[in-house]
């Protein structure tokens, strides 16, 4: 079997990947999918009719707003000395 060909992408020298990685990295990913779809069930297979953000004191707020009319809401508050944030909850809400 040859040896897969180096090219460059820049300054750095990049080999394709093998059949065999490639599948690995496949299934992987798929396993990751599998996860986070069971991850928020009640929004999962939804059609999402518009996206909202706002950004205040240091927290961002999204509103995803589905055909149904419900509401999935989160927030992520940033913390700016150390870069660091955390996720500071989700709503759901019929509305």
């Amino acid at each position: 079997m040859a040896k897969p060909k180096t090219v460059q992408a820049g300054n750095i020298a990049v080999t394709p990947i093998s059949a065999k990685e490639r599948k690995i990295l496949t299934e992987k990913m798929n396993k990751r999918h599998k996860r986070l779809r069971r991850r928020h069930r009640e929004i999962h297979g939804k059609i999402v009719d518009w996206v909202d953000h706002s950004f205040e004191e240091g927290s961002l707020f999204v509103s995803i707003r589905f055909t149904d009319k419900t509401d999935f809401l989160f927030a992520v508050q940033f913390h700016n000395p150390n870069r660091q944030h955390r996720f500071i909850g989700h709503k759901h809400r019929k509305s």
